[in-house]
């Protein structure tokens, strides 16, 4: 455990070991993902298992907390004040909004036949419990990653390119599972900016990571919203 508490050193093989863990935790949990889909025929995914799913990537989570948060819990201390819960309430109280009292509502989206989408276009209420989860995860890899990067004195612009690049890059993999090109380059445009902005969120802002998580399951519940509309209309 001491040796995770010292992970965050201000030293390039410190932070080569936190990449690696990053890409490892990351990489495994996407690939296990998909073989999961295949191997309990699952091709709905979130939609038509929310709570295998959910259980699936809370043990990936519970992984990078056991990993991570023995250097991340002074960073914590500082952004994330115990006393302060008022912000994960409303987090919460935002995200279960939108999934149960507006998604229902939304326009149904009508696919053609010969048009293969994504899962988020046609998202049901309790898809968003595992997507929040694996969000989470995702938010966890980038507090390290970030932190990491700060440990090395880098300032908070150069840090942003960083995980601009790490973020954006990855979401390039998605070509290799089929994913319609239009998608992967919305998702690796949304994730670029996204990597850019987290940075001075996490480091700089009180309940930062609250703020991160949200914006990134905004962009969730934004491009299911503005797919049913043009759907719904074809």
């Amino acid at each position: 455990m001491n040796a995770l508490k010292n992970l965050f050193q201000p030293t390039w093989l410190s932070l080569a070991l936190v990449i690696g863990l990053i890409t490892a935790i990351w990489s495994l949990s996407s690939v296990g993902y998909f073989v999961l889909v295949d191997l309990l025929e699952k091709p709905g995914g979130y939609n038509e298992g929310p709570r295998l799913f959910s259980l699936y990537y809370a043990a990936w989570c519970i992984l990078a907390v056991v990993v991570f948060h023995p250097g991340l819990s002074t960073w914590g201390k500082l952004t994330f004040p115990a006393e302060d819960r008022t912000a994960i309430v409303l987090m919460i109280a935002v995200c279960a909004l939108f999934a149960f009292g507006i998604l229902p509502f939304l326009p149904s989206a009508v696919i053609p036949p010969d048009i293969s989408v994504s899962e988020i276009i046609v998202a049901e209420p309790w898809y968003f419990l595992p997507k929040s989860i694996e969000i989470y995860l995702q938010q966890i890899l980038m507090a390290a990653l970030v932190v990491s990067l700060a440990a090395q004195k880098l300032k908070p612009r150069q840090i942003a390119v960083v995980t601009a690049v790490v973020f954006g890059g990855f979401h390039l993999t998605l070509v290799l599972n089929g994913a319609h090109p239009f998608y992967v380059l919305r998702y690796t445009i949304g994730a670029t900016l996204f990597g850019a902005v987290t940075p001075y969120l996490m480091l700089k802002m009180r309940n930062g990571f609250v703020y991160s998580f949200l914006l990134h399951w905004g962009w969730y519940a934004l491009d299911t919203t503005i797919w049913r509309f043009y759907f719904s209309g074809m």
